[in-house]
C-alpha cells in the first residue's frame, strides 16, 4: 500500500493513533527563517554584476546561465539541489528584494588545507592559480565587512548557511512527541524506505534531534512539494522537516567499525557514481578503464585484495545508490555490468587463481544474502564481506593479503539529520480555511551525509583522464596505497578522521552488533526485531 493510500486509510483513526496523530501545538524548536547572505561593505548593484541580465531573469526564483546563478531565498530554502557544486558566483533575493551572496555553511571544515579543495580557482593575469572571487563587471572584488574579497566555493557537499528563530528548544517535550518510536524504533516511516535504505541512521537521526546535550541548532521547516498523478497536477504536498543548521561529527571511536578495504571501495563507488549520472557513454568507457588501472596500481603486487575492492564497488554501483542524501541513480545496472565485466578485470589480474575469482564474483553477483540471522540478511553487503573472508581464509590465502582484507577501524562521520513528518489539514472553522498540521507519522528518517574521501582525494578529478594524462590518476592511487600501507604498520593509531585501527576479529557483523548495542542502547532482541521488519518490507 502507498504512502497516500495509507493515510487516507488511517486518517478517521488518526488522533488515536501514536504512530498517527496530528500535532496540534506548536513544534518546540525554531523556525527557519532564511538562507544567510555574507555581511558586505556596500550593498550590491545587480545590474553592475557581470552576467545579469534582468530581461532574462524576470520573476523567476531559479536562473543560470554561464557566468553565475541567481535565485530566490525560497528557492534557497526548499530546494535539494546541491548549489555549490558548479563552482559559480551564487546571488540570492532576501526579502527586502535587495541582492546578496549566498554564504555556505562551513563550519565542519577542519583546517586551511581542507578548504584549499572547495575553493574555485581561475587563471590571473600571469597564468598563475589564484582562488576566483566575486566581482563587479568592471572587475573589482566585492569585499565583506573585514575588507577581504569574498572567495567562490565549489564542492557537492557544500550546502547554504541558515538562520533561525531564536525560539528555544525543549528536549523534553520533543522526546514526549516521539516516544513512541523510541520503544517501536522498526515503525519509523510509514513507507519503510527508511528502516529498509538507511537500516540504524533512521533511529540515529530522531535521537540527533531530540539529543539532550551537545546539539542546540535544530530547527523545523515546512516544504512544499507539487505531486503529480496521470499527467495531472494534484494539489500542493506539505510536509515538516526536523534538522540542524550546522552538520555534527560522529566520532569514530563511538561508531560500528568499517573495513578500510571496504571504505575505499564505497569511495571508488561514489566517484564513479557522480561521473556515470553525467550520461556520457564515451567517458563512462574510459572511466571504467580508468578505474581498473587505478586499482591494479593501488594493489601493487596483491591481486585479491584489488579484486575484492573491484567486486565490492561494483556491488555498491548497482544495489546502494541511494544510501546518499538526495542521491538517484541515472544509470542501469546492466551498464555496470556491461562497464565493469568480469573477463576485463580477469585480464588485469590474470595470475589469480580461477576459483576464488569466480566465487569473488559469484559472493558479490547477487543483492540479497542469506545469514543466519535477520540483521545479517539486513545488512547484505556486511554480510557478502564476512563470506568473502571466511571463504579466503579456507582457501589458504596468504596471511599479509588477509590482514590487508580485515584492516578496520572507526570513520567519523559528519552528518546532518533530517526527519520528515507527514503534514495533515484540519479544518480552521474561526479561520475559514484549512490548517496544515504536523504529525507524528515519519515519512523518512535519514543522515544526510558529507562525503569522506580518506583514499581517493583526487581520483574523481582524474578518472575520466585521456592517456596523456593517466600518469597523475596512477599517482594517486600510490599515494592511497602508502596510506594504506602506513596504517597497517600502525596498528593501533589514529589518522584524522580514522580512529582504534586493527585487524577484524570475528565476523563484522558481530562486531557491527556490539556497536549498535552500546550506541542506540538496544538489546540483541530489539535489533533483530527491528532488522526483521525491515528485511520483511524490503521482501
Amino acid at each position: 500500500m502507498d504512502i497516500e493510500n495509507r493515510i487516507k486509510v488511517e486518517k478517521d483513526t488518526a488522533e488515536v493513533d501514536e504512530f498517527n496523530r496530528i500535532i496540534e501545538e506548536a513544534l518546540p524548536l525554531p523556525v527557519l527563517i532564511s538562507c544567510k547572505t555574507y555581511p558586505i561593505q556596500e550593498n550590491i548593484d545587480i545590474e553592475n554584476i557581470e552576467g545579469f541580465n534582468r530581461g532574462e531573469i524576470g520573476v523567476q526564483d531559479y536562473y543560470e546561465n554561464n557566468d553565475i546563478i541567481v535565485l530566490s531565498n525560497a528557492y534557497a530554502l526548499d530546494s535539494r539541489e546541491r548549489l555549490f557544486k558548479k563552482g559559480k558566483p551564487i546571488y540570492i533575493q532576501k526579502k527586502d528584494y535587495t541582492f546578496g551572496i549566498l554564504q555556505p555553511d562551513l563550519s565542519y571544515i577542519k583546517n586551511n588545507e581542507e578548504e584549499t579543495r572547495i575553493l574555485q580557482y581561475e587563471k590571473g593575469e600571469q597564468e598563475e592559480n589564484r582562488v576566483k572571487v566575486y566581482r563587479d563587471k568592471n572587475g573589482k572584488p566585492i569585499l565583506s565587512k573585514t575588507g577581504m574579497p569574498i572567495p567562490i566555493y565549489k564542492s557537492k557537499y557544500l550546502y547554504p548557511a541558515l538562520e533561525v528563530t531564536s525560539v528555544d528548544r525543549d528536549t523534553n517535550k520533543l522526546k514526549e512527541i516521539f516516544q513512541i518510536y523510541f520503544t517501536n524504533p522498526e515503525k519509523i516511516s510509514i513507507d519503510g524506505h527508511s528502516v529498509t535504505k538507511h537500516a540504524f541512521d533512521a533511529i540515529i537521526a530522531l535521537r540527533l534531534t531530540t539529543a539532550e546535550e551537545g546539539i542546540d541548532n535544530t530547527y523545523y521547516t515546512i516544504e512544499k512539494r507539487e505531486r503529480w498523478q496521470n499527467e495531472k497536477q494534484r494539489p500542493l504536498g506539505y510536509r515538516y522537516v526536523l534538522s540542524t543548521t550546522e552538520p555534527i561529527t560522529m566520532l569514530g571511536e563511538k561508531l560500528p567499525e568499517q573495513l578500510i578495504h571496504s571504505q575505499i571501495a564505497t569511495e571508488l563507488a561514489n566517484g564513479i557514481k557522480e561521473r556515470l549520472d553525467m550520461g556520457n557513454a564515451k567517458e563512462a568507457r574510459r572511466l571504467a578503464n580508468n578505474t581498473r588501472e587505478w586499482i591494479k596500481e593501488f594493489s601493487k603486487d596483491e591481486p585479491i585484495l584489488g579484486l575484492a575492492i573491484y567486486n565490492q564497488m561494483k556491488y555498491l554501483l548497482k544495489y546502494e545508490y541511494n544510501t546518499q542524501f538526495a542521491s538517484e541513480r541515472k544509470y542501469k545496472v546492466t551498464d555496470i555490468n556491461t562497464l565493469f565485466s568480469r573477463n576485463e578485470i580477469l585480464e588485469t589480474f590474470n595470475y589469480t587463481p580461477n576459483n576464488i575469482s569466480k566465487e569473488l564474483d559469484n559472493i558479490f553477483e547477487y543483492e540479497k544474502e542469506e545469514n543466519d540471522t535477520d540483521l545479517g540478511e539486513l545488512l547484505a553487503f556486511e554480510s557478502k564481506v564476512d563470506r568473502m573472508l571466511e571463504f579466503l581464509e579456507k582457501e589458504g590465502v596468504d596471511m599479509n593479503t588477509l590482514d590487508y582484507l580485515k584492516l578496520s577501524a572507526g570513520l567519523d562521520r559528519t552528518v546532518r539529520p533530517r526527519v520528515v513528518l507527514q503534514a495533515r489539514a484540519k479544518r480552521d472553522i474561526r479561520r475559514g480555511r484549512d490548517i496544515f498540521y504536523p504529525t507524528t507519522s515519519i515519512i523518512t528518517s535519514f543522515l544526510q551525509e558529507y562525503g569522506l574521501n580518506i583514499f581517493i582525494k583526487d581520483f574523481s578529478k582524474y578518472s575520466v583522464s585521456k592517456q596523456r594524462n593517466i600518469d597523475f590518476l596512477l599517482d594517486d592511487a600510490r599515494k592511497s596505497r602508502d596510506l594504506l600501507d602506513h596504517m597497517y604498520l600502525n596498528i593501533g593509531a589514529r589518522w584524522n578522521e580514522v580512529k582504534n585501527i586493527h585487524l577484524l576479529e570475528g565476523k563484522w557483523i558481530d562486531r557491527i552488533r556490539e556497536k549498535v548495542e552500546s550506541l542506540l542502547d538496544m538489546s540483541n532482541e530489539e535489533i533483530e526485531r527491528f532488522a526483521k521488519h525491515a528485511k520483511g518490507l524490503n521482501m
